[in-house]
């Protein structure tokens, strides 16, 4: 598939995508394989981590939590999946607050889901 297919067919908005991959593309200089291998790099470490980050938190393990959120910033920022930057924010900042707040859970679980489709999505590309 050629860099434009991979731009038309991936990034748009008509597909309810959770991601979009132009900021990846254009860090790229439209290297198709570069693509690839990050977004492959993405859905391996991802899973990992948020099986992680959902076994920390089930063990009460803040600080863990807090690590893992912070290592999930940089993972959403290239591969822009703009809804979750803040929830991922709010969870690092807030994991080892001892007043955790009402919204933590719900954010937690917010944010699993939304990478967990993210992920799936991912998975759907041809490239």
């Amino acid at each position: 598939m050629q860099m434009n297919e991979l731009t038309s067919n991936s990034l748009s908005n008509e597909d309810n995508k959770l991601f979009d991959l132009s900021r990846l593309i254009k860090m790229s200089n439209n290297n198709n394989e570069f693509v690839i291998r990050m977004v492959n790099l993405f859905i391996e470490n991802t899973s990992i981590m948020l099986d992680q980050i959902e076994a920390a938190q089930q063990k009460s393990d803040f600080e863990k939590v807090k690590v893992l959120a912070h290592k999930l910033k940089s993972s959403v920022d290239i591969i822009c999946i703009a809804s979750t930057k803040e929830m991922v924010v709010f969870i690092e900042q807030d994991s080892l607050s001892e007043n955790k707040s009402p919204v933590f859970n719900e954010t937690f679980a917010k944010l699993i889901e939304v990478l967990r489709k993210t992920i799936l999505q991912l998975q759907e590309i041809k490239f």
